[in-house]
């Protein structure tokens, strides 16, 4: 039988619920909880205790990212090996904050990532239902341009064009 903690029980729960694309891809779950260590140890919040804020914008990031962008993130941290109670690098601070800060509470809680491929594109949750088969043929194609970096946002405009940001 696998021991877990409560605390893991809800990020897995959390995961499965909100985040599909992060469960079910082992080294995106792994990416997330790593993350979601590292948001904790910068914030001084307990390891051991489940931060629902921090674990959403962790599950979106991860969400957001493609396998390969979320691994050179995670590289670019010294945070690899960070045990509980241990305190960041400044590098590491900076990159959690600076994450903290382009993902806001609100931008997570108002948006939606729409997966085409390797790419999220992130739509106010509000224009996913005007979605078309036209719009996802564009998003097809977006999706295989190398020049667009994760996340991407798209609007639905009034006149039902997507505007890609």
């Amino acid at each position: 039988m696998i021991q877990t903690s409560g605390t893991e029980l809800h990020l897995i729960n959390l995961l499965q619920e909100s985040h599909k694309e992060v469960y079910n891809h082992p080294s995106k779950r792994q990416g997330f909880l790593l993350l979601y260590r590292c948001f904790l140890a910068a914030t001084d919040k307990e390891p051991d205790s489940f931060h629902r804020s921090q674990a959403k914008k962790c599950g979106f990031i991860a969400d957001v990212l493609s396998e390969k962008e979320l691994s050179k993130l995670l590289h670019a941290m010294d945070c690899q090996g960070l045990q509980n109670g241990q305190v960041l690098s400044r590098n590491d601070a900076g990159i959690i904050t600076s994450l903290d800060h382009m993902y806001p509470d609100s931008l997570i809680d108002d948006s939606a990532i729409v997966r085409v491929g390797s790419r999220g594109f992130v739509f106010c949750k509000e224009d996913v239902p005007k979605l078309t088969k036209r719009h996802f043929s564009i998003l097809s194609a977006l999706a295989e341009t190398e020049q667009l970096a994760n996340p991407v946002y798209v609007e639905v405009s009034e006149n039902g064009r997507l505007v890609v940001d």
